[in-house]
């Protein structure tokens, strides 16, 4: 048996699909790597796999990631100008997307939250600004709730 972690600078940005795993004599297998970077910039580190009783023991794959950054910030709405909008009424967000600095006017793939639910039946378009509308979710009136939108 074999047990894999991420180590170096890299170690709080990816994460391993399996950190224990075997392999059969004379074959192979794959390490799946996941990232989240949430600034540009240049990673690098090693997965370190070990295995008790092999030759050698231990063995370290370096690895080095060059992240560009992708970046969406509402515009609205903020709070200081709230959205007033009850379950099953319609949200309206306005957005920009960049990545690497360079705006993004198509290809995202968008999902929001209101609270920790939900917005369903989104609809996005681009007009020099991103406008998103979804239907809000049925959650308690009169209190305020944070916004989390997603572009992929």
């Amino acid at each position: 048996a074999f047990t894999a972690a991420a180590v170096g600078n890299i170690s709080s940005y990816v994460e391993l699909n399996s950190s224990s795993f075997t392999i059969n004599k004379q074959t192979s297998g794959v390490i799946n790597v996941d990232y989240n970077a949430s600034a540009g910039g240049y990673y690098e580190g090693n997965i370190s796999l070990r295995s008790t009783g092999a030759s050698p023991e231990e063995m370290n794959v370096s690895f080095a990631m060059d992240v560009t950054a992708f970046e969406v910030s509402i515009i609205s709405p903020t709070q200081a100008s709230p959205l007033n909008v009850t379950g099953g009424g319609n949200a309206t967000i306005y957005a920009t997307a960049a990545y690497g600095g360079a705006t993004l006017t198509s290809g995202i793939t968008w999902s929001a939250n209101i609270g920790s639910s939900s917005c369903s039946a989104l609809n996005s378009s681009y007009s020099s600004i991103w406008i998103l509308v979804c239907t809000a979710p049925s959650i308690q009136d009169g209190t305020y709730y944070n916004l989390e939108l997603i572009g992929n």
